[in-house]
């Protein structure tokens, strides 16, 4: 057996006279622990902490840390044998609200109209899901240099294989009669693409809380290179989804994953996607 570091044997020693005694412990002089647990009035230091059965009548539990951190260990009778354990962060507070495992999806946009886009714009959202979707909990974002350029909050429900509309609120011919789940005037317009790319992202959460890094749950990034590099839903800066529509066109999603756009000649704002 390998000679044990003296500094583990000075931990173990010290920790077993002060449970004895019932003393307060505290890290040897020289270790880095920080109050994280108590038991019987005890107060010790753990950043790991692994479980050990050796049968079904004791289970020892041991905090492992590595040189220079406490160590101490501590009985207790299970007839199971088992444990369990709840995630924080670095703050102590505990960690919630994962991104769903399902979402709306961007399936086309029209942007591009024949003279000024101003009260003309919209963007098309489907659920794929298979339940509706509030949308009080989304937003939109949208830029080229980034995504805080235009921001706006979603409102409304959306139902299980079903489209929606927001944008307007003119419904004319210049922009294909769409109609329109949620009017607004985007304000800014959504931006026509150049030399470089342009982008619109929907994200979970409120438009107030959109920064410059926080990443999609969809997005369609057009035009030309992504100079500033728009993220995608995984967090990337990848080259432009689909070039830039010109004037009446729109852009549209022909696939689910991976996401597939295409420059639509014939905006069809009416008709959901069959994915």
């Amino acid at each position: 057996m390998s000679a044990m570091h003296p500094r583990r044997v000075a931990a173990s020693l010290f920790l077993g006279l002060a449970a004895c005694v019932g003393l307060p412990t505290a890290p040897p002089a020289g270790d880095s622990g920080t109050a994280g647990s108590t038991s019987q009035g005890l107060t010790s230091t753990t950043t790991a902490a692994t479980v050990v059965s050796s049968d079904a009548e004791t289970q020892a539990t041991t905090l492992a840390l590595d040189e220079g951190e406490l160590s101490t260990t501590s009985n207790t009778s299970s007839e199971s044998g088992s444990s369990s354990s709840s995630a924080t962060s670095s703050d102590g507070t505990t960690t919630t609200g994962e991104p769903p495992d399902c979402h709306p999806l961007l399936v086309e946009i029209f942007y591009d109209t024949q003279a000024a886009e101003d009260m003309e714009q919209w963007i098309k959202l489907y659920n794929a899901c298979d339940e509706d979707v509030d949308l009080g909990f989304y937003s939109l974002g949208w830029g080229g240099a980034d995504y805080t350029f235009g921001t706006l909050d979603l409102t409304g429900s959306l139902a299980m294989g079903d489209c929606f509309i927001v944008g307007g609120p003119m419904s004319i011919s210049d922009n294909a009669f769409p109609t329109l789940d949620q009017s607004e005037d985007f304000d800014p317009d959504l931006q026509k693409s150049g030399g470089y790319a342009d982008g619109v992202a929907l994200f979970l959460g409120m438009a107030a809380g959109i920064q410059l890094d926080t990443i999609p749950v969809d997005a369609v990034i057009y035009g030309g290179e992504n100079f500033y590099g728009l993220l995608d839903a995984n967090g990337d800066s990848p080259a432009p989804h689909v070039g830039d529509a010109g004037d009446t066109d729109s852009i549209r999603r022909t696939s689910e994953m991976p996401p597939t756009w295409i420059i639509e000649s014939s905006p069809m704002p009416d008709l959901c996607p069959p994915f």
